[in-house]
């Protein structure tokens, strides 16, 4: 998902949105440069439970909410559903992108 996730975050970016990206920490390719330095950045990894994410889990608990969250990385369908608990009431619009990986 960093191709993909890098050229949406760029061109949310351009239309002036406020990001803060969730991932493992990894930049791929040239995301290093157009996109780290514009946005919030939050590590975790979602291969372990989402609760043990303590700075998401209190990020998302001291927000008003948020506007949409697009998940390019819930491979599990279990990985889906703890986001919702945790983002249930906060967001107004969930977008799940699938792997690429469906098309090889």
């Amino acid at each position: 998902n960093g191709f993909i996730g890098t050229r949406t975050s760029e061109l949310l970016l351009q239309a002036d949105h406020n990001l803060t990206l969730v991932s493992r920490g990894n930049w791929y390719w040239d995301s290093a440069y157009l996109v780290r330095p514009h946005v919030s950045h939050i590590t975790c990894d979602r291969t372990t439970k989402i609760d043990r994410c303590s700075e998401l889990t209190e990020f998302v608990q001291n927000s008003d909410g948020f506007d949409a969250v697009i998940d390019f990385s819930a491979y599990h369908p279990q990985y889906m559903e703890d986001a919702l608990d945790l983002l249930k009431g906060k967001v107004g619009l969930y977008i799940y992108i699938s792997t690429d990986s469906v098309y090889e």
